[in-house]
Protein backbone atom coordinates (compact mmCIF):
# COMPACT_ATOMS: atom_id res chain seq x y z
CA UNK A 1 0.00 0.00 0.00
CA UNK A 2 2.73 2.09 0.53
CA UNK A 3 5.77 2.93 -1.45
CA UNK A 4 8.27 5.03 0.17
CA UNK A 5 10.65 5.14 -2.36
CA UNK A 6 10.27 7.02 -5.28
CA UNK A 7 10.73 11.00 -5.26
CA UNK A 8 11.03 11.53 -1.79
CA UNK A 9 13.83 8.88 -1.04
CA UNK A 10 15.11 7.87 -4.03
CA UNK A 11 18.31 6.54 -2.41
CA UNK A 12 16.57 5.61 0.86
CA UNK A 13 16.27 1.73 1.53
CA UNK A 14 11.94 0.50 1.73
CA UNK A 15 12.68 -1.04 4.46
CA UNK A 16 9.79 -1.80 7.39
CA UNK A 17 10.93 0.92 9.80
CA UNK A 18 10.53 3.70 7.12
CA UNK A 19 7.03 1.68 6.37
CA UNK A 20 5.95 2.12 9.69
CA UNK A 21 7.06 6.00 10.05
CA UNK A 22 4.89 6.79 7.04
CA UNK A 23 2.05 4.88 8.53
CA UNK A 24 2.23 6.78 11.84
CA UNK A 25 2.80 10.13 10.05
CA UNK A 26 0.09 9.98 8.03
CA UNK A 27 -2.40 8.78 11.08
CA UNK A 28 -1.01 12.17 12.85
CA UNK A 29 -1.67 14.32 10.21
CA UNK A 30 -5.43 12.49 9.81
CA UNK A 31 -5.91 13.25 13.50
CA UNK A 32 -4.89 16.62 13.10
CA UNK A 33 -6.88 17.28 10.15
CA UNK A 34 -9.94 16.75 12.43
CA UNK A 35 -9.50 20.45 13.55
CA UNK A 36 -7.22 21.79 11.04
CA UNK A 37 -9.33 24.50 9.03
CA UNK A 38 -12.16 24.35 11.48
CA UNK A 39 -14.08 27.89 11.83
CA UNK A 40 -16.38 28.08 14.94
CA UNK A 41 -19.03 30.94 14.71
CA UNK A 42 -20.11 32.63 18.64
CA UNK A 43 -22.55 34.62 19.39
CA UNK A 44 -22.96 36.62 22.39
CA UNK A 45 -25.73 38.38 23.71
CA UNK A 46 -25.15 41.23 26.87
CA UNK A 47 -27.33 42.58 29.08
CA UNK A 48 -26.45 44.27 32.45
CA UNK A 49 -23.78 41.66 34.59
CA UNK A 50 -24.83 38.59 32.43
CA UNK A 51 -24.23 37.20 28.97
CA UNK A 52 -25.88 34.59 26.68
CA UNK A 53 -23.27 32.96 24.52
CA UNK A 54 -23.81 30.33 21.74
CA UNK A 55 -21.05 28.33 20.09
CA UNK A 56 -21.24 26.62 16.86
CA UNK A 57 -19.56 24.24 15.46
CA UNK A 58 -19.44 20.35 13.82
CA UNK A 59 -20.13 17.17 15.29
CA UNK A 60 -17.20 16.06 14.16
CA UNK A 61 -14.85 18.34 16.52
CA UNK A 62 -16.47 16.46 19.37
CA UNK A 63 -15.38 13.13 19.47
CA UNK A 64 -13.53 13.34 22.32
CA UNK A 65 -15.88 13.73 24.70
CA UNK A 66 -18.10 11.44 23.11
CA UNK A 67 -15.06 8.54 23.28
CA UNK A 68 -15.22 8.47 19.88
CA UNK A 69 -11.90 7.95 17.06
CA UNK A 70 -11.01 11.24 16.24
CA UNK A 71 -11.94 10.91 12.44
CA UNK A 72 -15.21 9.93 13.64
CA UNK A 73 -18.42 11.39 11.50
CA UNK A 74 -21.72 11.68 14.42
CA UNK A 75 -24.71 13.16 13.52
CA UNK A 76 -25.80 16.71 14.93
CA UNK A 77 -28.24 14.76 16.95
CA UNK A 78 -25.95 12.54 18.12
CA UNK A 79 -23.40 14.49 19.90
CA UNK A 80 -26.09 16.89 21.23
CA UNK A 81 -27.46 13.34 22.92
CA UNK A 82 -24.13 13.37 24.54
CA UNK A 83 -24.00 14.35 28.12
CA UNK A 84 -20.43 15.54 28.28
CA UNK A 85 -20.45 17.93 24.94
CA UNK A 86 -22.49 20.85 26.44
CA UNK A 87 -19.59 21.52 29.20
CA UNK A 88 -16.48 20.22 27.13
CA UNK A 89 -17.72 23.03 24.28
CA UNK A 90 -18.18 25.64 26.87
CA UNK A 91 -14.69 25.00 28.06
CA UNK A 92 -13.18 26.58 24.88
CA UNK A 93 -14.39 30.22 25.77
CA UNK A 94 -13.80 31.86 29.02
CA UNK A 95 -15.31 35.00 29.60
CA UNK A 96 -13.42 37.69 31.90
CA UNK A 97 -14.42 41.80 32.56
CA UNK A 98 -11.69 44.21 34.00
CA UNK A 99 -11.53 45.25 37.36
CA UNK A 100 -9.60 47.45 39.20
CA UNK A 101 -7.95 44.29 40.65
CA UNK A 102 -7.47 42.83 37.37
CA UNK A 103 -9.55 40.90 34.64
CA UNK A 104 -12.07 38.40 36.83
CA UNK A 105 -13.79 35.63 35.21
CA UNK A 106 -17.77 35.44 34.55
CA UNK A 107 -19.27 32.36 36.21
CA UNK A 108 -20.41 29.79 33.56
CA UNK A 109 -23.30 27.82 34.16
CA UNK A 110 -26.39 25.62 32.27
CA UNK A 111 -24.48 24.71 29.15
CA UNK A 112 -27.39 22.84 26.82
CA UNK A 113 -26.81 21.34 23.11
CA UNK A 114 -28.29 20.90 20.34
CA UNK A 115 -28.39 19.69 17.12
CA UNK A 116 -29.50 22.50 13.83
CA UNK A 117 -31.35 21.67 10.36
CA UNK A 118 -27.81 22.49 8.96
CA UNK A 119 -25.71 19.96 10.57
CA UNK A 120 -23.97 22.06 13.46
CA UNK A 121 -24.31 21.24 16.79
CA UNK A 122 -25.00 24.54 19.11
CA UNK A 123 -23.99 24.83 22.29
CA UNK A 124 -25.59 27.29 24.68
CA UNK A 125 -24.61 28.75 27.86
CA UNK A 126 -25.21 31.78 30.22
CA UNK A 127 -22.09 34.10 32.71
CA UNK A 128 -22.76 36.02 35.29
CA UNK A 129 -19.87 38.67 35.25
CA UNK A 130 -18.62 40.38 38.84
CA UNK A 131 -20.26 43.65 37.19
CA UNK A 132 -22.03 45.14 34.05
CA UNK A 133 -20.18 44.53 31.15
CA UNK A 134 -18.86 47.06 29.10
CA UNK A 135 -15.43 45.69 28.50
CA UNK A 136 -15.65 42.17 27.37
CA UNK A 137 -12.46 39.97 27.68
CA UNK A 138 -12.89 36.95 24.93
CA UNK A 139 -10.25 33.77 26.21
CA UNK A 140 -10.21 30.91 23.56
CA UNK A 141 -6.76 29.41 24.92
CA UNK A 142 -8.45 26.08 25.72
CA UNK A 143 -9.88 25.98 22.13
CA UNK A 144 -6.67 26.68 20.48
CA UNK A 145 -4.94 24.53 22.53
CA UNK A 146 -6.72 21.86 20.27
CA UNK A 147 -5.04 23.30 16.99
CA UNK A 148 -3.77 26.94 16.67
CA UNK A 149 -4.87 26.63 13.05
CA UNK A 150 -8.56 27.13 13.88
CA UNK A 151 -10.56 30.42 13.67
CA UNK A 152 -13.71 31.91 15.48
CA UNK A 153 -15.51 34.41 14.17
CA UNK A 154 -17.60 36.28 17.11
CA UNK A 155 -20.47 38.07 16.94
CA UNK A 156 -21.87 40.87 19.23
CA UNK A 157 -25.91 41.32 20.14
CA UNK A 158 -27.17 42.32 16.79
CA UNK A 159 -24.00 43.24 14.91
CA UNK A 160 -23.97 42.59 11.53
CA UNK A 161 -20.48 42.42 11.57
CA UNK A 162 -18.26 39.43 12.97
CA UNK A 163 -14.81 39.50 14.46
CA UNK A 164 -12.62 36.95 13.44
CA UNK A 165 -10.44 35.85 16.49
CA UNK A 166 -6.96 33.44 15.55
CA UNK A 167 -4.55 31.89 17.90
CA UNK A 168 -2.36 35.48 17.46
CA UNK A 169 -5.27 37.61 18.74
CA UNK A 170 -5.71 35.62 21.84
CA UNK A 171 -7.56 36.82 24.02
CA UNK A 172 -9.39 39.54 22.94
CA UNK A 173 -10.94 42.60 24.54
CA UNK A 174 -14.02 44.18 22.93
CA UNK A 175 -16.19 47.16 24.34
CA UNK A 176 -19.75 46.15 24.53
CA UNK A 177 -21.09 48.91 26.37
CA UNK A 178 -24.37 50.47 24.76
CA UNK A 179 -23.78 53.75 22.70
CA UNK A 180 -24.45 56.32 25.26
CA UNK A 181 -26.01 59.66 23.90
CA UNK A 182 -24.13 61.74 26.46
CA UNK A 183 -20.61 61.44 28.77
CA UNK A 184 -21.06 63.07 31.84
CA UNK A 185 -18.18 62.27 33.93
CA UNK A 186 -16.80 63.79 37.44
CA UNK A 187 -13.79 65.67 35.45
CA UNK A 188 -15.66 67.04 32.69
CA UNK A 189 -18.38 68.78 35.21
CA UNK A 190 -15.91 70.24 37.84
CA UNK A 191 -14.13 71.97 34.60
CA UNK A 192 -17.21 73.31 33.51
CA UNK A 193 -17.60 75.04 36.93
CA UNK A 194 -13.95 76.20 36.65
CA UNK A 195 -14.25 77.43 33.15
CA UNK A 196 -17.49 79.10 34.92
CA UNK A 197 -15.67 80.48 37.44
CA UNK A 198 -12.91 82.33 35.31
CA UNK A 199 -15.26 83.67 32.80
CA UNK A 200 -17.50 85.24 35.71
CA UNK A 201 -15.19 87.84 36.70
CA UNK A 202 -15.82 89.89 33.22
CA UNK A 203 -16.95 93.15 33.71
CA UNK A 204 -20.06 92.69 31.69
CA UNK A 205 -22.39 89.83 30.95
CA UNK A 206 -21.20 89.87 27.00
CA UNK A 207 -17.91 89.57 27.56
CA UNK A 208 -18.38 86.48 30.61
CA UNK A 209 -20.74 84.80 27.95
CA UNK A 210 -17.97 85.29 25.15
CA UNK A 211 -14.83 84.13 27.21
CA UNK A 212 -16.83 81.08 28.51
CA UNK A 213 -17.91 79.99 25.18
CA UNK A 214 -14.11 80.23 23.57
CA UNK A 215 -12.94 78.00 26.85
CA UNK A 216 -15.40 75.77 26.28
CA UNK A 217 -14.88 75.44 22.98
CA UNK A 218 -11.40 74.63 23.05
CA UNK A 219 -11.99 72.39 26.35
CA UNK A 220 -14.42 70.56 24.55
CA UNK A 221 -12.06 70.26 21.04
CA UNK A 222 -8.75 69.11 22.87
CA UNK A 223 -11.44 66.57 25.14
CA UNK A 224 -12.15 64.91 21.08
CA UNK A 225 -8.65 65.48 20.32
CA UNK A 226 -7.55 63.18 23.12
CA UNK A 227 -10.11 60.39 22.98
CA UNK A 228 -8.95 59.72 18.97
CA UNK A 229 -7.15 57.15 20.73
CA UNK A 230 -3.90 58.04 19.37
CA UNK A 231 -1.96 56.98 22.81
CA UNK A 232 -3.39 55.32 25.69
CA UNK A 233 -2.42 55.22 29.27
CA UNK A 234 -2.37 52.57 31.94
CA UNK A 235 -6.11 52.59 33.56
CA UNK A 236 -4.52 53.10 37.53
CA UNK A 237 -2.57 55.76 36.12
CA UNK A 238 -5.49 57.64 34.57
CA UNK A 239 -7.56 56.98 37.61
CA UNK A 240 -4.78 59.28 39.41
CA UNK A 241 -4.53 61.79 36.41
CA UNK A 242 -8.63 62.75 36.54
CA UNK A 243 -8.05 63.66 40.50
CA UNK A 244 -5.10 65.57 39.97
CA UNK A 245 -6.14 67.50 36.92
CA UNK A 246 -8.84 68.63 39.13
CA UNK A 247 -6.96 69.74 42.02
CA UNK A 248 -4.28 71.78 40.27
CA UNK A 249 -6.61 73.69 37.57
CA UNK A 250 -9.09 74.87 40.93
CA UNK A 251 -5.98 75.91 42.72
CA UNK A 252 -4.99 78.04 39.58
CA UNK A 253 -8.38 79.59 39.04
CA UNK A 254 -8.70 79.85 43.41
CA UNK A 255 -5.07 82.61 42.93
CA UNK A 256 -4.53 83.24 38.80
CA UNK A 257 -7.85 84.27 37.55
CA UNK A 258 -6.28 84.88 34.01
CA UNK A 259 -8.49 84.01 30.63
CA UNK A 260 -5.37 83.58 28.94
CA UNK A 261 -3.61 81.22 30.94
CA UNK A 262 -6.69 79.24 32.44
CA UNK A 263 -7.77 78.24 28.71
CA UNK A 264 -4.35 76.56 28.06
CA UNK A 265 -4.89 74.94 31.05
CA UNK A 266 -8.13 73.60 30.48
CA UNK A 267 -6.88 72.75 26.62
CA UNK A 268 -4.00 70.40 28.20
CA UNK A 269 -5.65 68.94 30.29
CA UNK A 270 -9.18 68.11 28.32
CA UNK A 271 -6.59 65.89 26.17
CA UNK A 272 -5.52 64.28 29.27
CA UNK A 273 -9.41 63.92 30.17
CA UNK A 274 -9.88 62.28 26.16
CA UNK A 275 -7.29 59.90 26.53
CA UNK A 276 -8.54 59.09 30.06
CA UNK A 277 -11.97 59.09 29.50
CA UNK A 278 -12.40 57.99 25.83
CA UNK A 279 -16.17 58.42 24.47
CA UNK A 280 -17.81 58.14 21.13
CA UNK A 281 -17.71 60.95 18.98
CA UNK A 282 -21.61 61.44 19.29
CA UNK A 283 -21.46 61.15 23.20
CA UNK A 284 -18.48 63.92 23.01
CA UNK A 285 -20.53 66.36 20.57
CA UNK A 286 -24.03 65.82 22.73
CA UNK A 287 -22.32 66.46 25.98
CA UNK A 288 -20.54 69.58 24.91
CA UNK A 289 -23.62 70.94 23.95
CA UNK A 290 -25.47 70.19 27.02
CA UNK A 291 -23.12 71.41 29.13
CA UNK A 292 -21.90 74.56 26.96
CA UNK A 293 -26.03 75.49 26.84
CA UNK A 294 -26.46 74.91 30.10
CA UNK A 295 -23.36 76.54 32.02
CA UNK A 296 -23.64 79.84 29.62
CA UNK A 297 -27.84 79.91 30.51
CA UNK A 298 -28.00 78.66 34.12
CA UNK A 299 -24.95 78.11 35.56
CA UNK A 300 -23.09 81.59 34.40
CA UNK A 301 -25.74 83.95 35.49
CA UNK A 302 -25.73 82.05 38.92
CA UNK A 303 -22.67 82.41 39.43
CA UNK A 304 -22.33 85.96 38.66
CA UNK A 305 -25.11 86.45 40.96
CA UNK A 306 -23.40 85.16 43.69
CA UNK A 307 -20.16 86.83 43.08
CA UNK A 308 -20.25 89.76 45.04
CA UNK A 309 -21.02 87.51 48.27
CA UNK A 310 -19.12 84.92 47.61
CA UNK A 311 -15.81 85.15 46.82
CA UNK A 312 -14.29 82.68 43.19
CA UNK A 313 -11.86 81.72 45.43
CA UNK A 314 -14.28 80.22 47.88
CA UNK A 315 -15.70 78.08 44.88
CA UNK A 316 -12.66 76.92 43.34
CA UNK A 317 -11.77 76.10 46.74
CA UNK A 318 -14.64 73.43 46.84
CA UNK A 319 -13.67 72.32 43.43
CA UNK A 320 -9.91 71.35 45.14
CA UNK A 321 -11.29 69.66 48.04
CA UNK A 322 -13.66 67.32 45.89
CA UNK A 323 -10.76 66.74 43.67
CA UNK A 324 -8.38 66.12 46.86
CA UNK A 325 -11.41 63.38 48.32
CA UNK A 326 -11.61 61.97 45.10
CA UNK A 327 -7.65 61.66 44.68
CA UNK A 328 -7.82 59.88 48.08
CA UNK A 329 -10.57 57.60 47.61
CA UNK A 330 -8.67 56.16 44.34
CA UNK A 331 -5.33 55.96 46.64
CA UNK A 332 -6.87 54.14 48.90
CA UNK A 333 -8.91 51.52 46.87
CA UNK A 334 -7.05 51.48 44.12
CA UNK A 335 -3.43 51.04 44.81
Amino acid sequence: MFRCCSRLAASAPCDSSSVRYVVVLMVLVRIAAAHQSSTKYVEVRVDGDRADVTLRCMPGDVTEPMKLAPDAKPSAAAAAAAATVPAYVASWLALRVPTSNGPVTCTARDPKSRGEDDGFLAVTWSVTCAQPIEVLILDFSAFFALDKRMEALVRIDDDADSIRVTAADNPIGLDVAPAKLFAFTPERLAFALLIVLVAALAPTFTRAARDAAVMFALYELAHVAGALGWIAIPPLLSQLLLPATVIYAALETAFLQSVRWRAATFSGFAIVHGIAHPHALVADLGTALVTTAAALAVLLPLVRAVVPRIRIAWIASAVCAFGGAWLLQVVLVRV
